[in-house]
């Protein structure tokens, strides 16, 4: 018998074994989509229960989010979510772009809606209050801080 060295070896186990390797690929792929398929559909459901925990809260039907409306307590509403979902309250990768598209508006709107909020929460604390609530509920732990005037997440939980 014959000495291979481990290239032939390797390339003989290759041969003899291309359709178990292949299979083997295959199923790998296939978990992988699958996995990343569940991983979005998750994320999505979870923006989706974000959006109508706030509009349920706040008595805002999610259509009037949409709208043309400027009524303060819509364009409040829409606000606050764009500032959750910026802050990865509950998983997702949007972008300002994204986030603004969700409800007709461009990116601009959306990150003046978020600096927005950031400055009311300075000012009203019902507001403030209202935000860690929300982000608690979603299981994204919250803190006041007094000195910087801003809202911190819980270092632990930041992804």
């Amino acid at each position: 018998m014959q000495r291979m060295n481990t290239e032939e070896v390797y390339k003989e186990i290759v041969k003899n074994k291309a359709e178990e390797l292949d299979a083997l690929q295959g199923a790998v792929l296939a978990y992988e989509v699958e996995r990343f398929r569940n991983e979005v559909l998750t994320s999505l459901a979870t923006i989706d229960e974000l959006i109508s925990h706030v509009c349920k809260t706040r008595l805002i039907s999610k259509d009037s989010l949409v709208g043309r409306t400027r009524k303060r307590a819509v364009v409040e509403t829409r606000q606050i979510i764009w500032y959750l979902l910026k802050n990865k309250v509950v998983r997702n990768s949007l972008t300002l772009q994204q986030l603004g598209e969700m409800f007709g508006r461009d990116h601009a709107t959306a990150l003046w809606g978020v600096r927005k909020i950031e400055t009311l929460m300075v000012y009203d604390r019902n507001i403030r209050e209202e935000v860690m609530v929300i982000s608690n509920r979603f299981g994204k732990p919250t803190r006041w801080d007094t000195t910087a005037k801003v809202l911190s997440y819980d270092p632990e939980e930041l992804t």
